[in-house]
């Protein structure tokens, strides 16, 4: 019996669908949204009052509810925030937002991370950052030679966690534990430091 539920699981995983049956999917262009699954339905207003109706937001990812010849109903903000959908054209919605995008977000990403690791609390030892796919790669400079060890340990706490933080507001769909981690020294190549979801964080002297 085990064996048909893993490969549910993994099937479920596969087409982006959740357990309740909705799907998440990403916006490629500020599609306009509508109250019903047709033009004819006329545009959708987030309140009577709103000067403007709806349009997704370009590269958002957004949880669809229903679809139906040609049309989606989207749940336009997370649960907890609002419960109101409204319906747009299919055509304008995918499951990935592509290559070519997605590694525009990510070089966005690395380059506001060093943006503020250059200017932060551990600027004189943050020497750049690099990344390729799931391996991810912080450099540092001689000063991380002369931190203690509850400082080297400490210095790389706040690069992984600025780091991934900036995922979310960014939409990558990626999971830490899946990232092999190093630290390298920038001027000899030498790995100072290395983390995996298995073994955690071991420094090298």
């Amino acid at each position: 019996m085990r064996r048909p539920l893993i490969c549910l699981g993994l099937l479920l995983i596969a087409s982006s669908l959740r357990l309740d049956g909705s799907e998440i999917m990403f916006a490629l262009d500020s599609a306009p949204c509508y109250k019903g699954a047709s033009k004819a339905s006329g545009r959708f207003f987030y309140v009577p009052t709103a000067q403007k109706p709806m349009t997704l937001t370009k590269n958002d990812k957004y949880e669809i509810r229903e679809a139906r010849d040609g049309w989606s109903k989207v749940q336009l903000f997370p649960p907890n925030i609002s419960q109101k959908t409204a319906w747009v054209e299919s055509k304008h919605l995918a499951r990935s937002r592509g290559s070519g995008m997605e590694k525009q977000i990510t070089q966005e990403r690395l380059d506001s991370f060093d943006s503020i690791e250059r200017e932060g609390k551990w600027r004189p030892v943050y020497a750049g950052v690099k990344q390729a796919g799931t391996k991810l790669t912080f450099l540092v400079s001689d000063r991380w030679n002369s931190l203690s060890h509850d400082r080297r340990e400490a210095c790389f706490h706040d690069l992984y966690m600025l780091f991934f933080q900036m995922g979310g507001p960014r939409n990558i769909s990626e999971k830490a534990e899946d990232f092999d981690i190093e630290v390298r020294h920038v001027e000899s190549g030498r790995v100072v430091a290395t983390w995996g979801a298995l073994l955690g964080l071991r420094l090298k002297d």
